[in-house]
């Protein structure tokens, strides 16, 4: 399930990218609702050397879930990594997707991601 920001434990991408299952037909659709072009990169994590431009960063992290890497290296997994890749992408969903950090939102919207991955 997804988790706070982690350690920046990896190299810091040009821009924000978002590492999703390229086998998977629901993830690929998923990730391009999700696409801003020019504010996010999308990228299977399946493609090869994919993983090798973020260092510590594991495919069975990635096969479990969605990933964002931020442009200071920070990964985001889960809901929290669409709710913050919303915030990069879209003024008004940006706006909404904040609501992920309202008490009790949280809980439920990485249990909802844990039902539906």
């Amino acid at each position: 399930m997804g988790k706070r920001a982690m350690a920046v434990v990896t190299r810091p991408p040009r821009i924000p990218v978002v590492l999703f299952d390229g086998d998977c037909g629901f993830c690929t659709a998923q990730a391009r609702r999700l696409a801003a072009p020019g504010k996010i990169s999308l990228r299977s994590f399946r493609e090869e050397a994919a993983l090798a431009a973020f260092p510590g960063l594991s495919l069975e992290e990635c096969v479990r879930e969605m990933k964002l890497v931020d442009r200071d290296g920070r990964i985001y997994g889960g809901a929290e990594a669409i709710a913050r890749t919303l915030g990069l992408g879209r003024r008004f969903l940006g706006k909404f997707a904040m609501l992920y950090y309202v008490p009790g939102v949280r809980w439920v919207a990485e249990r909802i991601y844990a039902w539906v991955a």
